[in-house]
Formats: C-alpha cells, sequence, structure tokens
C-alpha cells in the first residue's frame, strides 16, 4: 500500500479523530476505556477497539503492558506516518 494511500486511510473521520488524541497525548500510555472517555464519547467504544486494533496492526500503536485483562498502548514514534504527524503537529 502506498504511502499516500496509507495517509488517506488513517485520515477517514473516527480513525482521525482518535488519531488525533493520541497525536496529542503522544507519551501516555492508552488503552480503549481511556481513548473513549477523553473522546467525549462522540464514538461509541466497539468502535474504538476496532481502531486500537487497526492502529495495532499497522503499527501505529505498539502494546506495552497488560493491565488486568486490558492492554495497554503507546504510539510507535518509529512509524513514518506518525513521524509525519507529529512534525505536522509541532509546527502549528
Amino acid at each position: 500500500m502506498s504511502f499516500l494511500k496509507r495517509v488517506e486511510k488513517i485520515i477517514s473521520t473516527p480513525r482521525s479523530k482518535v488519531l488525533d488524541y493520541l497525536i496529542d497525548h503522544r507519551d501516555e500510555k492508552h488503552n480503549t476505556h481511556r481513548i473513549w472517555k477523553a473522546r467525549g464519547k462522540d464514538i461509541s467504544r466497539p468502535t474504538i477497539s476496532t481502531i486500537v486494533r487497526e492502529f495495532h496492526d499497522e503499527r501505529i500503536l505498539i502494546e506495552v503492558e497488560h493491565k488486568g485483562r486490558g492492554k495497554m498502548y503507546k504510539l510507535n514514534h518509529a512509524h513514518d506516518i506518525v513521524q509525519a504527524l507529529i512534525r505536522t503537529e509541532d509546527r502549528i
């Protein structure tokens, strides 16, 4: 998949909202519940779970620990799309 196609897939609405939150809180650990609460509950929990799973599969998120039955994730700063979005965010 080309770089532009990957970027296009990421910026679709619910994904972009979750990614925007993750970029804003890039050095923190996250789970689906925390993202759901932070997004003002404008995205359903099942959708957030799906997005987190997709971001993990795409290596945008990396699993850093298990907490109870849940998993904690961090943004993968080595991912090319994440790097580009962080540079863009820092310029704004």
